[in-house]
């Protein structure tokens, strides 16, 4: 059966998903390299910006402070210790957010809420792929600190966990969706995925994925999380219970991921990038440093991209910080929230359950990966993987909640179909 998804003008939005995760993806890297990965954000925003009511996240309140974030990551320009690197980054930044936002938002206005999060699907071949064929090579698994680390045929481990994470959400979605045999064939690649995410050991990556199946489980019908929860500890009691050391190894691996230091703690690998972007936050002060600058980093050079230049920052709150100043670390605080409190009304005035289970799943991965960024500054990286499928949700998000939100108030019962989403933009 031919997919609904697969349809005229939906290629633009995976397009540019898939390109942003070429570069990390041994077998796409010599086609979608970083320098086609920005010629399809272009063509996309120059397609996209032409359709008709291409804009309308901007009519909300999330909107309008992103486009307030812009502009003032521009602004730092005025005073950046690297005035060229400071507007060929924020000039990218602003290119990924407004192309990606406007597609993710077009794409659940044009399509079903069955196929809400299908722009991630060649995202997700091309993930597999690269998890499943890396395990035919000894080089795809690197030591660590005493420990084997799967990274497939990505850069590293916990690229490889990245990716895991961010196709977790449409394996969900169409799993809950699913009935009879379909479901053994969606909850296959799920288990696969969530295999090779613990096999990169990727701990950030593992927890926003937890957060965003904590999220789908509380969107649940309360008889059905409490059969889940239920048979999810039965299952982890047994476990224990049969192998006694499975909680020492799972400590030791996943908690401290370390086996060769004794009594090391959770944070170890973190400690040292987190004190030196501590220190270089406070020098940020109210205004920044700039955006994509790099306080300690010496003298960007020049060229079309950044790499080599910098230091891991290790945080993206600190790093926000150290570019944007006190200023845009609180920009982006209220972003979150005002994202976050759009999310939660468009879940309460849900009147069906699919779309509150499909609100959940966004929520949760948002929130996942958001929460990945107190250990990675994927925000201050505008060309990254991350950052690229993240504003593609966001788009979508905003798309969903107008859509919801739409809908004339109806004292009909709830229903437990999957209903077409309104398509009407709205009003505020």
């Amino acid at each position: 059966m031919k997919q609904q998804w697969l349809k005229r003008g939906n290629a633009a939005l995976p397009l540019a998903v898939l390109g942003g995760a070429g570069p990390a993806i041994t077998f796409l890297s010599p086609v979608l390299n970083t320098s086609v990965r920005w010629l399809i954000l272009i063509a996309v925003l120059a397609w996209a910006g032409t359709r008709s009511r291409a804009f309308g996240w901007l009519q909300s309140r999330t909107g309008a402070l992103i486009v307030a974030y812009l502009a003032w990551s521009l602004l730092t320009y005025l005073w950046s210790l690297q005035p060229p690197l400071t507007f060929m980054k924020a000039s990218a930044f602003a290119l990924v957010v407004v192309a990606l936002v406007t597609s993710g938002y077009r794409w659940v206005r044009t399509n079903s809420p069955r196929d809400a999060l299908s722009f991630l699907m060649p995202l997700m071949i091309v993930a597999l792929l690269a998890a499943v064929l890396g395990r035919t090579q000894a080089s795809s698994t690197v030591q660590s600190q005493g420990m084997d680390l799967y990274r497939g045929l990505t850069g590293n481990s916990n690229m490889l966990g990245s990716l895991m994470f961010m196709i977790t959400p449409l394996l969900l979605w169409k799993l809950h969706l699913s009935r009879g045999r379909a479901k053994a064939l969606w909850a296959a690649p799920l288990a696969l995925t969530l295999a090779m995410l613990a096999l990169s050991v990727a701990r950030s990556s593992i927890l926003a994925t937890l957060l965003m199946i904590g999220a789908y489980g509380l969107s649940l019908p309360m008889a059905r999380r409490a059969s889940i929860a239920f048979f999810g500890i039965l299952g982890l009691v047994t476990v224990l219970l049969m192998m006694p050391g499975t909680l020492e190894h799972v400590e030791t691996r996943y908690v401290r991921k370390n086996m060769s230091v004794q009594n090391s703690h959770v944070l170890f690998s973190r400690e040292t990038p987190w004190q030196v972007s501590m220190e270089m936050a406070k020098q940020g002060g109210i205004l920044g440093a700039g955006y994509g600058v790099s306080i300690d980093g010496g003298k960007f050079e020049g060229g079309l991209t950044s790499f080599g230049y910098g230091r891991e920052k290790g945080n993206t709150q600190l790093a926000i910080m150290e570019e944007t100043g006190v200023i845009g670390l609180l920009m982006y605080g209220l972003i979150v929230a005002a994202l976050a409190t759009r999310l939660w009304r468009a879940y309460s005035a849900a009147r069906d359950r699919q779309s509150r289970v499909l609100l959940g799943i966004v929520f949760g991965a948002i929130l996942g990966e958001l929460v990945a960024g107190i250990f990675e500054a994927w925000w201050v990286a505008p060309g990254s993987p991350e950052s690229i499928w993240f504003w593609a949700l966001v788009g979508a998000a905003l798309g969903l909640c107008d859509a919801v939100l739409s809908q004339p108030v109806s004292r009909a019962p709830a229903r437990t179909s999957t209903a077409r989403l309104a398509t009407s933009d709205v009003r505020r």
